[in-house]
């Protein structure tokens, strides 16, 4: 299990990505989210963990990817892996479960 300080830094990271991709100041993000700007960049930095209630104000104000954020997963990488999945015939699943298997097999080996 990851420790709380390493989650906390890690959501502060994708916050300044998510950050930069909306195009906005710290300053900007900042006001959104109703804190202020030596705030903000304490969740920028790992410094404190952001609120549900602030995230929930940001989100009202910018549509962003928030299972991003608090993952670092997208949920349209996500969909794409499953609807690639559903394209697969019965057989196609089987044998690609089956490679993931045997992949992970043989890197367990090489650990030992």
């Amino acid at each position: 299990m990851r420790e709380k300080k390493t989650i906390i830094h890690e959501v502060g990271l994708r916050l300044e990505t998510i950050q930069n991709n909306l195009g906005y100041t710290q300053e900007q993000m900042a006001e959104m989210m109703d804190v202020s700007k030596e705030q903000y960049r304490k969740y920028l930095k790992g410094i404190s963990e952001i609120p549900s209630h602030k995230l929930t104000i940001l989100l009202e104000q910018q549509d962003f990817d928030v299972k991003y954020l608090l993952t670092g997963k997208s949920a349209e990488e996500e969909k794409t892996f499953s609807e690639h999945l559903s394209t697969m015939s019965k057989e196609g699943r089987t044998q690609y479960i089956r490679d993931i298997i045997d992949y992970m097999e043989q890197k367990v080996i090489k650990l030992f």
